[in-house]
């Protein structure tokens, strides 16, 4: 009788997302690759846990389970419920949810964002403000930015081609019936995208960029006014547009977790222009204790647009209402605050400020009310947006991605992955 005796040999398997980001030092191809590391020149290092895009990598189980130990598991969580909108795949570790102020939308791949598509591509900067030459505005793709190279730098620039361009047909995009502020919306979006993802994207470029981000949404805003006078929502998670008449007296913007209620019956208007709104996630810009969205109020009488964007700089008289969902939130009257985001402030450290309020709540609804606000919203050069917070924090505690994002202190915070605390930001 013969005997076939087979060995078994137990082969040490390593798995996708298994390998820590330090294995990949000597390679920045594979680095990169990853999905949840890049290369900074020197060493490769942990992507943050939103940036990440190999679920593997955040995922572990317990003992016994078989599921690998994801070489993030430590610091991230996967989301296991993904959406076709978005890239994100993991979140920080006990958060439990996407925060909404780091969505990444999935990126197209077509076009480029230096020229138009079409027959006969045209350079962005040669684009003249016509209806005809709009359309073909549409087709350059910020996605594609940088495209010349790889750098910040290259951003900043190309970008800034896009978005001055934008600004430049401000006339056409507003007053053309064909115009879709879709387009307008979507801009503003990816160009929030692009500066908060890009690694090299330093304090000084961002503060640079916003205004132009900020003028975009605000043609965005008066060509809804046109496209839809009685009323119109968008939702983009870490930005938002809403628009209505003065006489309905009220408009609600949702965020994560929570509305905000603008309340104008006080104010005595004499011509019924438009409440206009753009809110977005303040944790973009590394604002930590923000309860709400960033609210930016853009309310004007007329929508003509022959000389300039006009807003109303007499509104006055109005009151913000803020209503939380998020049912682990525990509120302490005493300790809310309206705060005031100064797009427009010349002095960094003038960005953030306490508006001098009342703030009531009542724990039933979850509500809490401001008194009633008499100080005009905004000037010809002024643009004051407002969110309720528990105070601005400080670059000590504010975490990798939020010390990196943050422009509300004054100066950038500085992060310093040597210093021996949980965040290392100072």
């Amino acid at each position: 009788m013969i005997y076939f005796f087979v060995l078994l040999a137990v082969v040490s398997s390593v798995y996708v997302g298994e390998q820590v980001c330090t294995t990949f030092n000597a390679d920045a191809t594979l680095c990169n690759a990853s999905g949840y590391c890049r290369h900074d020149g020197t060493i490769c290092v942990n992507l943050p846990c939103y940036m990440v895009n190999e679920v593997a990598a955040c995922r572990s189980g317990p003992s016994g389970s078989g599921i690998p130990t994801g070489a993030l598991s430590s610091k991230c969580d996967s989301l296991e419920q993904f959406s076709l909108q978005y890239d994100n795949v993991c979140v920080d570790k006990g958060d439990g949810k996407l925060n909404f102020a780091f969505v990444r939308f999935s990126k197209t791949t077509d076009g480029s964002a230096l020229q138009t598509t079409g027959t006969t591509p045209t350079g962005v900067g040669a684009l003249a403000a016509t209806e005809a030459n709009m359309f073909a505005l549409y087709t350059i793709n910020p996605w594609k930015s940088p495209e010349a190279s790889q750098s910040a730098a290259t951003l900043q620039t190309e970008l800034e081609a896009i978005l001055d361009r934008y600004i430049l047909f401000y006339q056409v995009l507003i007053e053309t019936t064909n115009s879709h502020p879709f387009y307008l919306e979507r801009t503003a979006y990816q160009a929030l995208q692009l500066i908060r993802d890009q690694v090299g994207f330093d304090y000084t470029m961002r503060r640079a960029i916003l205004p132009k981000i900020w003028q975009v949404a605000e043609i965005a805003l008066f060509r809804i006014a046109k496209f839809s006078p009685a009323y119109y929502q968008t939702n983009y998670y870490f930005l938002n547009f809403a628009s209505c008449p003065y006489s309905r007296r009220e408009l609600k913007i949702n965020g994560q977790l929570h509305t905000v209620r603008i309340d104008w019956t006080d104010y005595l208007y004499t011509v019924n222009g438009y409440m206009q709104v753009y809110s977005y996630a303040a944790e973009q810009f590394g604002i930590r204790n923000a309860l709400s969205d960033i609210i930016a109020l853009r309310p004007t009488t007329s929508v003509a647009t022959a000389n300039a964007i006009n807003l109303d700089t007499g509104f006055t008289a109005f009151y913000l209402e803020w209503t939380w969902t998020d049912t682990n939130l525990v509120v302490v009257e005493k300790d809310i605050k309206l705060y005031q985001f100064d797009e427009s402030a010349a002095t960094a450290t003038n960005v953030v400020k306490q508006i001098t309020t009342t703030i009531t709540c009542t724990t039933a609804t979850k509500t809490c009310t401001t008194g009633l606000i008499t100080t005009p919203i905004t000037s010809a050069t002024t643009r004051i947006n407002y969110y309720f917070s528990y105070g601005p924090g400080k670059c000590v505690d504010k975490t990798e991605v939020q010390c990196k994002l943050s422009i509300e202190q004054g100066t950038q915070c500085n992060y310093n992955a040597g210093l021996p605390t949980d965040y290392k930001c100072s």
